[in-house]
């Protein structure tokens, strides 16, 4: 059974802070509505691409890109709003991509263990690279699709193609 929402949370990247231990990569959040009893929706929403790297920003000389996993020292925020009210929580999953040693690229997919507690409509997220995470599949980022009957209305946005009124 899949739940069904009504609202599609706006996401507001707060940008990426110097207090953390995110490993260094380039990331992509996705996100997804649960309720209290642990059911949990398809993606809702889906970051752009953010990296994480050793250095600052503001001293372009201190920049490295890093090796696998090797701490970059900061952490990535997130607000999320217009978060549909039949749901309590937020569940962030996240896939990073990185250079191994050998230079070859390599990436990961991995789950938050916690989930974020949405408080009147919004949901703050800060993930510092020390939460407890599980290993996920890249089938689970591209899970199964409903096939509908008909569509009485669709809407195009940031390459994603919404429907409304199915059967």
């Amino acid at each position: 059974m899949t739940k069904r929402i009504q609202n599609i949370p706006l996401i507001k990247f707060n940008g990426v802070g110097n207090s953390g231990n995110m490993p260094v990569g380039n990331y992509v959040f996705y996100f997804r509505y649960s309720d209290v009893d642990g059911n949990q929706t398809d993606y809702v929403a889906e970051s752009g691409v953010v990296s994480c790297f050793k250095g600052n920003d503001a001293d372009p000389f201190s920049i490295d890109g890093g090796f696998e996993n090797e701490n970059s020292g900061k952490n990535v925020s997130f607000k999320l709003t217009n978060i549909d009210p039949s749901y309590d929580y937020m569940i962030v999953d996240w896939s990073r991509s990185t250079s191994a040693v050998n230079n070859s690229r390599k990436t990961m997919i991995k789950t938050i263990s916690k989930t974020y507690p949405v408080i009147n409509g919004e949901c703050n997220i800060i993930i510092t690279g020390d939460e407890e995470t599980e290993d996920i599949t890249a089938d689970s980022l591209n899970s199964q699709y409903t096939v509908f009957g008909s569509v009485k209305s669709m809407a195009q946005a940031q390459n994603m193609l919404f429907q409304a009124n199915v059967t």
